[in-house]
């Protein structure tokens, strides 16, 4: 709306502006003045004119820029300026439009003080209205009023004929020209219109009947009585009678007035009258739909409104979860179906009873929508109009099924309380005021021996030892007058006493009975504790022993609040660290560790507490009176609440007499890696200096044989074939001694290892060295490929392996071979199985020795350090390997890896 009227208001001015300027540029009269004898449009009219028109078009939102404020400013000087030039002597600003100094040519190129007084106000509304405030846009519009009334009664003047409402000086052509007087109606009307949702503006253009009247009326107001005008000017033309002119152009422009302002106080009436009826209609439903609100929200009652024929208008939610039928099921239903159908008339009557007396209260059963009974408390209340007729009811009905069960239930719990009393794990005696049992149940009986009509009446001194009945009677009296249930001397051990007169001691437990007579009883749990106590004892006994635990394992228990940084201490941590004190500190704890030791175990111990963890370190302290430097290694855990954590609990264990032995341990280990250094250089040398000879002693053997042969007999070929073998043999067993030792030094090196591959390789590595004709059946069953360890000293574990099952089956008309992997006690076991002759288990201990064999070496060749091999190897992985047998049924071997790559 602004933009079309506000911005369209410039653009139509500016364009006027534009003609005049082509009038005077072309000197056309009628784009000047429209006729000769009328006063004409000045270029200084036409600039200022047109410095509104720009305002209008720029003004957005409200708010003026710089220019339209700069433009604001210099209009409104420029005009009083010119005003006061009428007055007084001052430089004529409008002689930058014309060179003339003819007085009578300067004013009439001069702007009319009717003009320079109209664009004034103008200037002044639009400065007003570039402020986002009411105060400012209603002084605006006032000055609208007053300023849009001369260009319009010029206006009437024009059509009329009459010059005295254009001009004060006809004579010299001074005035204000129609078109300057269009322009200003426009810009006028603009102004109105910069916010159009207040005042005139806002009447005029809004919704309500007022606006519409002054829409329909007020066009008609303005116009007619200025047609009239032109009417009566132009037959007054030819006649002199001028005051009756005027008083007739007055009549009809005052008339046009006062119409105007009837009809605008007429619109505004009207519209204020609707907007009262409209905020009351508003405020009514508002409070209306607060009302259902609220009501519709109240969920512990169901609340309904019924018409006068008892059907559903209002529902709550309370009304849907206390019935289950929900708005839509029971609107404009009768309430009835909330009723028993034997409940037949009753719900009539109620309503009847309502109008009768007010409001009626009802309690009984309903039923629900799924057909259950529910009890209820329900009270129905009329409802009337302003003229005190019933329009309806209200019911508020309470839901009591839970009050109704509960209720139910107390009778039948007072009926069950005895049996109640009677399934307690401990023994009750209920007591009266003077001390006497009134009841008691069948435990209490139990424990002191007495049936229950023997107890009944009696005084409960009874059941004390009689050195304690006195004392016991002025506790009875003192807890009389502030009964409260509470333990009954929970500080002092408490005797009870049998028929038998065998004292025992008891827990009692007291609380107040009130009567429907709110007389007062005394009801007392008593449980036998002697088996407590009994590990009570044992439990001190417990700590007893932990403390001389403590002691031999040289420990001390502390526990810190990690809160008020204050410490316990064991006995035996004081004892231990030459502490005084059962009570410590985390400083005080602090203080003693070794100055060099503490920044570690200090951050380390805050470490574990921030990231919630286990705490150890072994770190030195001085002692606190001897000042000597003891070792310690220190164990604890920490509790936590959500996040905060409140105490640290642990164990502190001297461990000085350990280090000193590590220390010893730690130096025989390097004197022992240099013994091993040397033996590994006497190994070298030894299978040098051994393989010297053998070698000599085959060499010569065979060199022997190939050109002496012919002249030994049979015997000395066999001693000499003797010889050569076991040079051969001592050569081998000087190699796996060697692979022994050099095996036993080696670190592993570790990877991702192909079982399946390495068994085959070993296979067909012997396969290929036995006769071609021997039978064979070899079985590789899948095997995991996530094993990881030292290929090469695997590779030598399964050579060996294979080799004895392949050797040691040999007497088979068809060795059978197996290859797979188990699980034994939950962990993952290889196994090499063969069908030969198998060993006995009674000596299974000498598998895995070094030069230890079960088979005789005529009957199978090998050196004896085969499996020990296999064993060292398989220990290097963390694992273990055994071997399982019957003489002459097969042997199967296991072994496990545990090494990984962590």
């Amino acid at each position: 709306m602004k933009f079309k009227t506000v911005s369209f208001s410039g653009w139509l001015v500016l364009i006027l502006c534009s003609f005049v300027s082509l009038g005077w540029w072309l000197q056309i009269t009628f784009f000047v003045s429209i006729k000769d004898n009328l006063p004409a449009t000045t270029l200084t009219t036409t600039c200022m004119l047109v410095s509104l028109g720009i305002i209008l078009i720029r003004k957005n939102g409200g708010v003026a820029d710089k220019l339209s404020l700069f433009l604001s400013y210099t209009t409104i000087i420029v005009a009083i300026w010119i005003l006061l030039e009428y007055k007084i002597q001052l430089p004529k600003i409008e002689n930058i439009f014309t060179t003339s100094h003819d007085f009578k040519t300067e004013l009439s190129q001069r702007p009319s003080p009717r003009t320079l007084i109209t664009v004034i106000i103008a200037g002044l509304a639009l400065l007003l209205t570039s402020y986002k405030k009411n105060k400012q846009y209603s002084y605006a519009h006032i000055l609208c009023f007053i300023g849009i009334s001369i260009p319009w009664a010029a206006i009437y003047g024009h059509l009329s004929f009459f010059s005295p409402f254009y001009t004060s000086m006809p004579s010299l052509g001074v005035g204000m020209s129609p078109i300057t007087s269009i322009c200003m109606i426009i810009i006028f009307i603009g102004i109105f219109n910069a916010d159009p949702k207040i005042g005139l503006p806002g009447l005029l253009l809004g919704p309500t009947l007022g606006g519409k009247i002054m829409r329909i009326v007020l066009p008609a107001v303005l116009l007619l009585p200025l047609l009239f005008s032109w009417y009566i000017g132009y037959s007054f033309l030819h006649y002199d009678n001028v005051n009756t002119e005027l008083r007739v152009i007055l009549s009809l422009a005052l008339l046009s007035l006062i119409t105007s302002l009837l009809v605008i106080y007429t619109g505004y009436i009207i519209t204020q009258k609707d907007e009262e009826k409209n905020q009351l209609v508003i405020a009514l439903k508002e409070s209306e739909e607060r009302y259902k609100q609220v009501v519709n929200e109240i969920s512990d009652y169901s609340i309904i409104r019924l018409d006068l024929a008892g059907k559903v208008d209002l529902w709550n939610k309370g009304a849907t979860r206390i019935t289950g039928y929900d708005a839509n099921d029971i609107l404009q239903k009768p309430f009835s179906l909330l009723y028993p159908k034997h409940y037949n008339g009753k719900p009539r009557e109620l309503l009847k009873s309502a109008l009768a007396n007010g409001k009626v209260t009802d309690v009984g059963w309903r039923v629900r929508k799924d057909g259950s009974n529910y009890w209820v408390n329900t009270v129905i209340s009329p409802l009337y109009d302003t003229e005190q007729a019933p329009i309806g009811f209200v019911e508020v009905t309470q839901d009591l099924t839970e009050r109704k069960k509960t209720e139910e239930k107390l009778i039948a719990s007072e009926k069950k309380f005895k049996n109640l009393l009677h399934s307690t794990p401990d023994a009750m005696v209920i007591v009266n005021q003077n001390g006497k049992i009134t009841y008691c149940n069948h435990l209490a009986s139990k424990m002191f021996g007495y049936t229950q009509e023997q107890f009944i009446g009696e005084p409960i001194e009874m059941l004390i030892p009689e050195r304690y009945q006195k004392i016991h009677m002025q506790h009875l009296a003192e807890y009389l007058k502030h009964p409260k249930a509470r333990m009954m001397d929970n500080n002092l051990t408490l005797l009870g006493i049998t028929k038998e007169q065998k004292e025992f001691p008891v827990e009692v437990s007291l609380s107040p009975i009130y009567t429907e007579e709110n007389e007062i009883q005394i009801a007392a749990s008593i449980r036998d504790i002697t088996e407590r106590i009994k590990k009570e004892n044992e439990r001190q006994e417990y700590f007893k022993n932990m403390e001389i635990s403590q002691k031999l394992g040289k420990m001390g228990y502390y526990e810190i609040d990690l809160d008020s940084e204050n410490a316990t201490l064991s006995d035996n941590y004081i004892s231990l660290f030459g502490l005084n004190s059962n009570q410590s500190s985390i400083a005080g704890m602090s203080g003693h560790v070794y100055a060099e030791d503490y920044l570690a175990v200090n951050k380390k111990f805050h470490d574990s507490i921030l990231h919630h963890q286990f705490f150890q370190a072994d770190y030195r302290v001085n002692n606190a009176q001897s000042g000597e430097v003891q070792y310690v290694r220190n164990n604890c855990y920490f509790t936590y609440d959500k996040n905060r954590p409140l105490k640290a609990i642990g164990l502190k264990q001297d461990i000085t007499e350990q280090k000193i032995n590590e220390q010893r341990i730690n130096k025989l280990n390097a004197e022992l890696i240099k013994t091993n250094k040397e033996l590994e250089a006497f190994s070298y040398s030894v299978s040098h200096d051994l393989r010297a000879p053998l070698r000599a002693i085959t060499g010569f053997s065979n060199k022997l044989l190939k050109k002496q042969g012919h002249q030994l007999n049979t015997e000395g070929k066999r001693l000499l074939d003797i010889i050569v073998k076991n040079t051969v043999q001592m050569d081998r067993l000087i190699d796996d001694i060697l692979a022994f030792s050099r095996i036993s030094r080696e670190n592993l090196s570790l990877s991702k290892v192909n079982l399946t591959q390495l068994f085959k390789m070993a296979y067909d590595t012997h396969k290929s060295l036995e006769p071609e004709n021997r039978q064979i059946k070899f079985t590789l069953k899948p095997l995991p490929d996530d094993v990881v360890g030292d290929s090469v000293m695997l590779q030598q574990a399964i050579t060996n392996l294979m080799s004895n099952a392949i050797k040691y089956s040999r007497p088979r008309q068809e060795s059978l071979i197996e290859v797979g992997h188990t699980n034994v006690n939950n962990e993952r076991t290889f196994y090499i199985k063969d069908n030969g002759v198998g060993f006995d288990m009674r000596h299974k201990n000498k598998l895995f020795g070094v030069f230890q064999r079960l088979h005789s070496e005529k009957d199978f060749e090998g050196t004896g350090v085969g499996l020990a091999i296999c064993q060292l190897i398989i220990h290097k992985h963390r694992g273990e390997i055994w071997g399982e047998s019957e003489p002459d049924k097969g042997a199967i071997f296991y072994f496990t890896i545990k090494t990984n790559l962590k």
